[in-house]
């Protein structure tokens, strides 16, 4: 079973028509064993906010989205653990925190990152951490 590290970017296309979504739906397969820090929660959970304020969703659309999150959640770690990798990552690459929380648990979980953050990825995609980094639309078939 292939073990991959997601992120909100990600997620949310699950939750919501995005572009890159049926890559990202393509990760919800009994093959893959998906996880991301626990920072994924307040994430997602902002991302649904930011849809209501700005009218692309309603209130009720969010709170049923966010039901739906809790049902197919990857496992989740927490952030605590990873922060003294996350910090050097971070320092490092010039990246934030955030960002590096999630890039620290691949490193941890010897996986890549999926994202669909085109400047995560091309940031990281050329140093060390390469391996540990995967653009949506790389996601190998099952």
């Amino acid at each position: 079973m292939k073990t991959f590290v997601v992120d909100a970017s990600v997620v949310i296309k699950w939750l919501i028509p995005e572009v890159y979504e049926n890559y990202a739906l393509l990760l919800l397969n009994e093959s893959f064993n998906l996880c991301a820090p626990d920072l994924l929660l307040p994430e997602i959970g902002n991302v649904l906010w930011k849809k209501v304020y700005r009218g692309e969703i309603t209130e009720q659309d969010a709170h049923e989205l966010l039901l739906d999150f809790i049902k197919i959640s990857p496992k989740l770690f927490h952030s605590i653990l990873l922060m003294e990798t996350a910090l050097s990552i971070s320092m490092h690459f010039k990246q934030s925190f955030y960002d590096s929380l999630y890039l620290s648990l691949a490193q941890i979980e010897n996986c890549a990152l999926v994202t669909a953050d085109l400047k995560l990825y091309n940031t990281m995609k050329k140093g060390t951490l390469k391996k540990h980094i995967l653009w949506i639309e790389n996601i190998p078939n099952v």
